[in-house]
């Protein structure tokens, strides 16, 4: 760009050289594109006492090298190190954000490099101070004020003089390069490259999309990454850090230069610029006349929040005042908008075009007639909008696009009837460009096309470069220094012909909107067209949470929001808006546009008219906006006024959120009305996405409220003045109230080890709320879910038993945004033994075996003491050692009946008897069954309640022995054949694990096989596991009741969020389990990187099973999924490990120690007391036999009934007894057998 006209001299090798000051009123565009320097009431340190006055300084101290921020927070220092200019800035004195980074340019003609050579002889300091109105934007007035330091350098081999200028603002620094006129260029100044540095925190975390040079390089989605893993970027790119540092790198004034990329550089968290080329592979062709030439301003927004960075006028700033205004709205006697530039939402024939309900070219489902277009004037009118777009309008629109004048309309469309239609009713007319590459023939005709639209009244265009942009006789990126060339005559042509652009697939926005507002807005996003064509997961929600600090750092975007029927797949495409119905409410106040399109039709707006009102009359120029609230990648919350009414609009990612707002920025002493638009206490995003709660309540700026909503959903507000009928009328708002209805409903699932609660939640409150149940005072995960205002629901949460305190009863209570549990209720979680065991062993004692009797009743006392304590796993291990009593008795000493009831008691506390206890359980049935004999079942007993007790004590390798003495023994026996063959399946199971390829599995909703990466077992994987009712089905068939671990070998290199998906498991149809796949890599190879996912144990009973791994509503799927395995889990509790004794350590009663081989169990409190040392010490030795029965100890002490085994035969006790062996009949013994 050239700079404006005006004298300066200075001496210099290689000839006379002219500066130039910017006038105080320019006379064409581009002299404005450097803002006038205003004197500052009080100038910074260093600065001189008013621009006009700035003076050349001789380099060579510090002070002569550095200019900081207005407020003194931000520092810029430069200097030459080996020949090269650097920079660097430092924020507050100690933060660095830039670090000594090269600057310079690259010249092919002449042939000079300017990155080293370079010498600094003066500097020369201004002061910038204004503050100005803008035609339409975030706040209604902006100030500009900065300080400047100009920095004059000289290329000493070839005379080249090259200035480089730095403005320092509250909130950023920019800088550029300039030359000014001067003979040592030549005739034509060709650029081969710029090599500007910006050495970053290499600990920032980066949102960017990659660097690109096609039409849709910049409709990516932002990936977040650390910084040194960011290869390229287009700008802006945006980076934070936790300790509060945020930045943007960008480029402000982008006219007749290429856009700037950004590279890794060569060492981590170093950026390098990267122009893009022309054709040719030269970069620029610049003219540097007698007004010299300034490249585009090299911009670093600084903030120490997000909402900082969002709340930025620099890229405004650094453009110059407006070119085209000739209407002063404020009356401060500058010229600051048109009468014809009209900010406003705009509808039209676009959405149903996407969703291809209708077509573009002409033909029998052409959208764009005359009859449909004026049905877009009547929904223009209903919702205040200011414009009606009509993509298709004219002539070979759609198909190939060829043959387009822009002037001559469809067959079916009456351009006199819809402009005069549209103008009885106040609506403007958007015509649709769309040049399809095309860009020579556009570029010649413009100025006859406006001309037309002119004669029409046509105040504002959509232009299109989709795909191609040939321009010159040749097709080149939409981002190098010609296309930048061809944006800015469309902007100019435009403005003679008073039409204001909204430009798709064009140059990103740089702040030319401030000298040229009809520049209103453009694409350069991925809006909601993408939801169409980036598959099923459209634009994850996200998304919105990083645009606005992101993309909108350069200026607005037509990102095309307000579809409500977010579901609406006319074409079954079978794809779908990815947020909910209020998610697209709470657009608008997060995404600014002076043009801002209501983009559904008018049939899907009727459909949702309570939504719809929050749209209607919706501004689209504000006079504040402050972001108060935002978390990059998880959600952000903005407030914006127009006039005397505040919109409040709040988004979040893909989690269920709620954020509470305080309303400090609302006018102390009014009261307001608070129109919420929220996520219904029914809604998700997944399954029930356009459920919207609307509330009408009164608030004042002392209340809080609070933004609840699903994950991919938002929270809408209107806040407007209440009239006294409001006040008499609404009620006062009301944050989320919740309690608990009635006694929750738990139930203990022994297998998992986890409790599940359903409990019913009341909200007292005037919106939906976010509801979290806590359980002992601690909230729980996946405990939480939204409630209706004024509404109940109903609760159905998980936790882990581990997490639980074993207590007579757990209190829970509901805990609302504010943190505050409400009245808690108690419940026990867990169940705990009472005296029901003991009474049934007590009915039932004529029917069982004494022994065996005395051996339950004993382990029943013993479950109920435990019972009594706060060990929850101690409890189960007492119930299991009751159930290895009853399997492993004869069907003679404990009947088949009784086994059952004690069974039914045991079973709440250890689920079904599966795995090494479903191996006893099948020997007692064949037992009998009389399928094999009484003989025949003790021997088979012995090695499998040999395997239990090597699993109780976890020694896997001598269970493995166990059972294959038992599979020898089964294979041995007689009896039933088809019975022991099962048996034998059963053990065998035990040994194995099972694999299912998925290949070979039945293949649900779409999901279908691939082998395209590889690594996977069988014959390849199967993928399409995207969207609700794809999954795949297995068979497994469980020779005895089993307890299994399922696991899933997959591959998931996803780089869009969530990177970690999820699918589910359910079995035979019953309760769907979530199964999470995490991530396993995001590189080239990523998806040939195959693991295991974390198993999910289930019990399952005897017979053939249907496993089926599927996509839900509530999963995220995506992954590609190679087999199945299946691991047989013994099914027994192991015992927790006993520490050695320690001489010096002090044991109470029930303490366990392990010494000499043996375990051993304090009877009293003891110290330095060792165990066998005594017979009537405070020792006791723990032994049993294989079914349980205590094995003789000179240590323990025996009670009348006890029962034990001594050299391979039982005796009861007939008293109290302690060191006296059985065997002597005249002592305490008596043998049993």
């Amino acid at each position: 760009m050239h700079l404006p006209s005006g004298n300066r001299t200075s001496g210099r090798p290689g000839g006379v050289r002219r500066r130039r000051h910017a006038p105080a009123a320019a006379t064409t565009a581009l002299a404005l594109l450097v803002p006038a320097l205003v004197a500052t009431a009080s100038p910074a340190a260093g600065a001189p006492a008013s621009a006009q006055e700035a003076s050349t300084q001789q380099a060579g101290t510090l002070d002569g090298y550095t200019v900081s921020s207005p407020d003194r927070s931000i520092e810029a220092g430069v200097d030459v190190v080996d020949g090269r200019l650097t920079y660097e800035v430092v924020r507050d004195g100690t933060t660095s954000v830039v670090a000594p980074s090269g600057l310079g340019l690259k010249l092919r003609q002449p042939a000079v490099d300017l990155t080293t050579g370079l010498s600094i002889e003066a500097t020369e300091r201004s002061v910038v101070d204004e503050t100005w109105t803008p035609a339409w934007g975030n706040d209604a007035q902006v100030r500009n004020h900065a300080n400047e330091l100009t920095v004059h350098a000289v290329h000493e081999a070839s005379g080249v003089e090259l200035d480089v200028v730095f403005r320092v603002f509250d909130d950023g620094v920019g800088f550029r390069y300039v030359f000014p006129e001067q003979d040592a260029l030549g005739d034509g100044v060709v650029v081969s490259g710029e090599s500007t540095q910006f050495a970053l925190p290499a600990d920032l975390t980066a949102y960017s999309i990659p660097a690109g040079t096609r039409w849709s390089a910049d409709e990516q989605h932002y990936r977040t990454q650390p910084l040194p893993d960011v290869a390229s970027a287009q700008t802006p790119i945006t980076m934070s850090r936790a300790d509060g540092l945020f930045l943007a790198v960008h480029e402000a004034a982008l006219i007749d230069f290429p856009s700037m990329t950004v590279v890794r550089g060569a060492t981590p968290g170093t950026l390098v610029s990267d122009l893009i080329a022309l054709p040719n592979g030269d970069k620029a062709v610049i003219d540097v006349d007698a007004d010299g030439f300034a490249t585009p301003w090299r911009t670093l927004t600084v903030g120490r929040t997000a909402g900082d960075l969002a709340a930025s006028h620099l890229i405004e700033n650094l453009n110059a005042p407006c070119a085209i205004c000739d209407v002063d709205s404020d009356d401060d006697g500058a010229a600051d908008t048109t009468d014809w530039i009209d900010p406003g939402t705009y509808v039209g024939v676009w959405w149903e075009l996407q969703r291809r309900d209708t077509t573009w070219n002409a033909g029998p489902k052409h959208g764009a007639t005359t009859a449909r277009i004026k049905e877009y004037v009547d929904l223009a009118v209903e919702s205040g909008a200011k414009y009606v777009l009509a993509e298709g309008w004219n002539q070979n629109a759609g198909g190939e696009w060829k043959g387009q004048d822009f002037v001559t309309p469809q067959a079916d469309v009456d351009i006199d009837e819809v402009l005069a239609y549209a103008k009885e009713n106040g609506v403007g007319f958007m015509a649709h460009n769309e040049t399809r590459g095309y860009v020579d023939y556009y570029d010649a005709h413009m100025d006859e096309i406006f001309d037309q639209y002119q004669e029409w009244g046509i105040h504002a265009l959509k232009t299109g470069y989709a795909t191609r942009f040939e321009l010159g006789g040749v097709n080149r990126s939409h981002y190098d220094q010609e296309a930048v060339k061809h944006y800015q005559r469309v902007i100019e042509s435009a403005a003679r012909h008073e039409i204001s652009v909204n430009a798709h697939e064009a140059i990103k926005p740089t702040g030319l909107s401030r000298t040229y507002p009809n520049m209103m807005t453009g694409e350069g996003v991925a809006g909601m067209e993408q939801h169409n064509y980036m598959g099923a997961s459209g634009n994850p929600p996200e998304q919105a949470t990083i645009l606005p600090f992101t993309r909108w750092m350069g200026g607005p975007a037509d990102y095309t929001p307000g579809v409500l029927a977010v579901t609406w797949d006319p074409a079954n495409l079978k794809t779908r808006v990815q947020t909910t119905t209020t998610g697209q409410l709470a657009l608008y106040p997060t995404f600014s546009s002076p043009l801002q399109m209501l983009a559904d039709t008018p049939e899907n707006y009727a459909e949702h008219a309570e939504a719809f009102e929050y749209l209607k009359d919706m501004p689209t120029a504000w006079d504040e906006s402050h972001v108060l609230d935002a978390v990059l990648g998880d959600h952000t919350v903005t407030a914006r006024r127009s006039g005397d009414t505040w919109y409040l609009g709040s988004v979040t990612d893909e989690n269920d959120r709620t954020v509470r707002v305080p309303l400090t920025f609302l006018d102390e002493g009014t009261t307001y009305v608070a129109d919420v638009y929220a996520d219904a206490g029914d809604a998700s995003w997944k399954g029930n996405p356009t459920a919207v709660e609307v509330t009408h309540s009164l608030v004042d700026a002392a209340d809080t409220i609070e933004a609840s909503m699903v994950g991919g959903g938002g929270h809408a507000v209107k806040l407007r003045p209440a009239t006294p009928e409001d006040v008499a009328e609404l009620p006062d708002y009301a944050t989320g109230t919740f309690t608990l209805e009635g006694t929750p409903e738990v139930a203990y699932e022994p297998t998992a080890g986890t409790v599940t609660v359903t409990a019913t939640v009341r909200n007292d409150g005037t919106t939906a709320g976010q509801a979290r149940i806590a359980v002992d005072g601690a909230t729980v995960d996946g405990a939480a879910g939204r409630v209706g205002g004024g509404q109940t629901r109903t609760f159905t949460f998980t936790v882990a038993a581990d997490d639980v305190d074993y207590r007579t009863a757990n209190r829970l209570a509901v805990v609302g945004a504010d943190g505050k549990p409400g009245a808690p209720v108690s419940v026990a979680l867990l169940p705990r033994p009472d005296r029901t065991l003991l009474d049934l062993l007590d009915d039932e004692a004529r029917n069982l075996d004494p022994a065996r009797a005395a051996l339950m009743t004993q382990r029943a006392e013993a479950a109920l003491e435990t019972g009594r304590g706060d060990d929850f796993a101690a409890v189960r291990r007492a119930m299991q050692a009751v159930r290895h009593a009853v399997l492993t008795s004869s069907v003679e000493a404990v009947p088949p009946g009784v086994a059952d009831e004690i069974d039914a008691v045991v079973e709440p506390y250890l689920g079904t008897a599966a795995g090494l206890f479903g191996i006893l359980g099948l020997i007692r049935d064949a037992e009998h069954a009389s399928a094999i004999d009484a003989r025949t079942a003790v021997g088979l007993r012995k090695p499998a309640a040999e395997a239990v007790a090597h699993a109780r004590s976890g020694d896997a390798e001598a269970m493995d022995e166990a059972l294959g003495d038992l599979a020898r023994q089964v294979e041995a026996a007689e009896g039933d054949a088809q019975t022991l063959a099962r048996l034998l399946a059963a053990v065998e199971a035990q040994h194995e694990e099972q694999v299912s390829e998925a290949e070979t599995g039945t293949l649900l909703g779409g999901a279908r096989t691939n082998a395209e990466h590889p690594g996977y077992t069988g014959t390849g994987f199967v993928r399409d596991l995207t969207k609700a009712g794809a999954g795949v089905r297995f068979a497994y068939e469980a020779a005895a009741p089993t307890t299994v671990e399922l696991s899933f070998r997959y591959a998931n290199g996803m780089v869009v969020a969530p990177l970690d998906r999820r699918l589910s498991v359910s079995v035979d149809d019953g309760a769907a389990q979530p199964v999470s796949f995490p991530n396993l890599g995001q590189g080239a190879d990523r998806w040939r990187i195959w693991d295991y996912s974390p198993g999910v144990l289930v019990t399952l009973p005897a017979g053939r099973h249907e496993i089926l791994l599927h996509h839900t509503a509530a999963d995220t799927g995506n992954i590609n999924l190679d087999h199945l395995r299946i691991t047989a889990q013994p099914g027994v509790l192991t015992e927790p490990a006993a520490d050695a004794w320690g001489a010096r350590t002090i044991y109470t009663a029930g303490d366990l120690v392990a010494h000499d081989g043996a375990l051993w169990q304090a009877s009293w409190w003891t110290q330095n007391q060792t165990p066998g040392a005594s017979a009537y010490g405070p020792w006791k030795e723990i032994a049993e036999t294989y079914d349980g029965t205590a094995v003789w100890t000179a240590s323990r002490i025996f009670d009348t009934g006890d029962v034990v085994e001594h050299d391979g035969t039982r005796y009861e006790a007939k008293w109290w007894t302690r060191n006296q062996a059985p065997g002597d009949r005249h002592g305490p013994w008596k043998e049993i057998g």
